[in-house]
């Protein structure tokens, strides 16, 4: 059993993207658990994502440049079957060194392939249970924001 003591205080910003109101309500709460500093920010829909990210649009904090530290990416989430919400954000230069997380429910290898192939940096199924919620964001916020390096915490 992963012990779900918060981790360490160091804020960051985490966009949770994800159209599923239930998914988001686990993720979301598992985050402030487990990383109280953090901020969240949320986007049900592939429009309000990239409100957030471009530029013109995006919220600024003194002066500094929007810079989320991690992505949080419904594998549904989508502008159309040619045009995927992950291969937008991987276009944008001020992103592309963003990690992205997409969920998926229940994929299949194929679609686990497309997924790292289009510029994931991981993927893993959606949470079934709050505790489930708790122990993978737990994982997942422990490498992303206290192991690994990353542009938006540097």
């Amino acid at each position: 059993m992963v012990s779900l003591m918060p981790l360490l205080s160091r804020s960051c910003r985490i966009i949770v993207a994800l159209n599923q109101s239930e998914e988001m309500r686990r993720v979301h709460q598992a985050i402030l658990l487990l990383r109280p500093a953090c901020h969240v920010d949320h986007a049900p829909d592939a429009e309000q994502l990239f409100r957030l990210l471009l530029p013109a649009a995006s919220p600024r904090r003194e002066g500094h440049p929007y810079r989320p530290a991690l992505i949080l990416l419904d594998g549904a989430l989508g502008d159309s079957e040619d045009a995927s919400v992950l291969r937008r954000i991987k276009s944008e230069p001020a992103f592309r060194r963003v990690p992205t997380i997409v969920l998926l429910k229940n994929p299949s290898p194929e679609e686990v392939a497309r997924i790292y192939t289009e510029g994931a940096n991981a993927c893993f199924n959606f949470p079934k249970t709050d505790e489930e919620a708790r122990e993978a964001m737990h994982s997942l916020l422990a490498f992303w924001t206290d192991v690994a390096s990353l542009p938006a915490l540097v």
